[in-house]
């Protein structure tokens, strides 16, 4: 598994973006729980292999 934070080449004119593996942040589990603010979101990998992001 590469566990490596990529950077997006964006087009001339739009900003950069950070690209995290989403295996990175799984690691060997099929769901992680993510907070952002007061918020608390749930990334998990579905039984078809994609992944959901839920509150």
């Amino acid at each position: 598994m590469n566990s490596e934070t990529h950077e997006h080449t964006a087009p001339p004119g739009l900003p950069r973006r950070n690209i995290i593996d989403a295996e990175q942040l799984l690691g060997e589990t099929r769901e992680v729980r993510l907070r952002f603010g007061a918020q608390e979101y749930r990334l998990s990998i579905t039984r078809n292999q994609k992944l959901i992001l839920t509150k």
